[in-house]
């Protein structure tokens, strides 16, 4: 979600009518206020995010946690995340947020 409210604030510092989070970032590139590394970190992470919320919610209105799902579950998560294992992807998705947030801290400053 923060990276969401970062794209939307870009666009709208950017005078752009731009809907959807990579086209925000991408306005906020051409704006002047975002470079194309950090848009680059930015897009990235909310692909993956978007990808692990969209994938689990499509198995469970719960929280997931990858010892509790079956393994054809836990194949699907893995492929729509480009992950190869459970380790690999919980290592994803920190850094990600990691990167993200560090972005996002520069930005706001």
């Amino acid at each position: 979600m923060d990276i969401e409210l970062c794209a939307q604030m870009l666009a709208l510092q950017a005078a752009s009518p731009a809907r959807g989070v990579e086209r925000q970032l991408a306005a906020g590139r051409t704006g002047g206020n975002l470079s194309q590394t950090d848009e680059t970190v930015l897009a990235k992470a909310a692909r993956l995010f978007w990808r692990l919320h969209a994938s689990a919610r499509l198995l469970s209105d719960q929280a997931l946690t990858p010892q509790d799902l079956g393994a054809g579950a836990r194949a699907f998560l893995l492929r729509e995340t480009d992950a190869t294992d459970a380790a690999a992807l919980s290592d994803a998705v920190a850094k990600a947020g990691q990167d993200a947030a560090a972005v996002i801290a520069k930005i706001m400053r």
